[in-house]
């Protein structure tokens, strides 16, 4: 027996010559020992040693073996005690094999039987100990156990089976198992379930079954079967537990996670999450459609980095690391790639996703751009074409300008030539008018002078 593991016998006898030969024959087969005379130092080792069975003398001073035993019992010490007595006194066997002691052997003890002795007890006791473990391990458990024969008749039950069902050990021991029946399964499938556990196989899945009080309840069964030591299967051992409340929240998470997915579906853009490695674990439809992929496709290890042409990648990793460092990305502009191969520019925006302050992956959404960049480049072209037809119009308007200038001169010259000609026409009008009554008066005045030299003629001729 390896150092480590060897157990330690105490001897207690008030005998040295008795103590000293049962401790070499103990030595022989490998234990520890402690040694005491009496029965006070042998419960102050009790109480101060880690002591894995005693070998007890009945007859000692002070406390005596019976009282030892006594005390051991009334304490809880849980060790195996051999009774040692140099009396044959059967009312004294009987007397420690009731105080709890498990063998009673006669002074001088024979090595043989100390051996078979020791070894019995130890793995006894070590037995007894797995099976109080055991035992304490299923009635503390939470998850209910029920142990039933082959028919399916309740032969055990646990606290946690009737924190389950509503059925107390009592009310449940020798009742068959389908008084838990919902009515919810199938004929089928019990069918299957009887099938799988007699042919000595593992059930194990959800079940609906109805608690004493008549509500449903949804619970995760595993079923095994037991064999016997034939190997013919002689009970069945399941263990349950209660999944109804999980029950509830997975559907109610699911209906949640079904309600994002539909919210996030009538997004006209791409939405996505990636995980820490920059595999998609989520997109929407719009994005599946744009980039022509079934969710299928992205479902297992698939690279947010096939989405974007083999130049951008590079930049694309970096961005990521950005990402998960809080720096914040000025440029958002990258040219993504269809599964087609056909490439179009997109606008990235994304932030990284925290699960209790630690960065898991990013969540993000794109834009398509290819309008926007073929609007801009039609408004390009517009500006290009107005900023044109400005410069001509402009040069037409300088030209108009000059020939409206020149108009005004000419008309200012008009208008000069025009007040010129008014002054000049003043006086030449006066002139003219004028002289056509002069002419008359000379006339006149000429006539008078013909007439005037008749009559002087005429006065001179007579």
């Amino acid at each position: 027996m390896p150092e480590d593991t060897a157990k330690t016998v105490l001897v207690v006898d008030d005998s040295t010559i008795s103590r000293v030969v049962a401790v070499q024959i103990i030595k022989k087969l490998g234990y520890h020992t402690l040694q005491a005379d009496n029965g006070d130092s042998c419960i102050e080792l009790l109480n101060n040693s880690n002591i894995d069975l005693l070998l007890l003398d009945i007859h000692m001073p002070g406390k005596n073996g019976l009282e030892v035993l006594d005390y051991i019992r009334e304490h809880n010490i849980m060790i195996p005690v051999i009774m040692i007595s140099g009396s044959s006194d059967i009312e004294q066997a009987v007397q420690s094999l009731t105080l709890g002691a498990y063998e009673y052997l006669l002074k001088p003890v024979n090595a043989d039987r100390l051996e078979v002795t020791l070894k019995n007890a130890l793995n006894e006791f070590e037995l007894r100990r797995k099976v109080r473990l055991f035992s304490a391990a299923i009635t503390e458990s939470p998850f209910g156990v029920v142990i039933t024969d082959k028919k399916g008749i309740i032969e055990y039950s646990n606290p946690g089976f009737t924190a389950i069902t509503g059925y107390t050990e009592n009310e449940a021991k020798g009742r068959n198992i389908c008084m838990l029946k919902s009515g919810r399964q199938s004929k089928l499938f019990y069918r299957k379930f009887w099938q799988t556990i007699t042919s000595g196989n593992i059930w194990q899945g959800e079940i609906i079954n109805r608690r004493k009080n008549g509500e449903l309840y949804t619970e995760y069964s595993i079923v095994s079967p037991i064999p016997g030591t034939n190997g013919a299967i002689t009970h069945f051992i399941s263990i349950k537990q209660d999944i109804t409340l999980r029950k509830k929240e997975q559907e109610a998470l699911a209906e949640s996670e079904q309600r994002f997915q539909e919210l996030a579906d009538l997004v006209p853009q791409p939405l996505f999450e990636t995980d820490l490695k920059a595999n998609i674990t989520f997109a929407n439809k719009s994005g599946l459609d744009l980039f022509g992929f079934s969710k299928e496709e992205i479902e297992h290890n698939f690279s947010c980095l096939r989405l974007f042409v083999p130049e951008e990648q590079s930049r694309i990793q970096t961005a990521i690391t950005s990402s998960f460092k809080g720096i914040p990305i000025e440029n958002h502009e990258y040219t993504a790639l269809k599964k087609d191969g056909t490439t179009f520019p997109i606008l990235i925006y994304s932030s990284p996703i925290l699960r209790n302050g630690t960065v898991c992956g990013i969540r993000g959404i794109g834009l398509d751009i290819t309008e926007r960049k073929r609007s801009e480049e039609v408004l390009r072209e517009l500006n290009q074409t107005l900023e044109e037809r400005v410069e001509e119009r402009t040069r037409e308007l300088e030209i108009t300008h000059q020939q409206m200038v020149l108009q005004e001169k000419l008309a200012s010259i008009g208008q000069l030539a025009a007040g010129l000609a008014h002054e000049i026409n003043n006086p030449v009008n006066f002139l003219r008018i004028n002289h056509a009554t002069l002419k008359e008066d000379i006339g006149d005045l000429r006539h008078l002078l013909r007439e005037y030299r008749t009559i002087i003629l005429s006065a001179e001729t007579i």
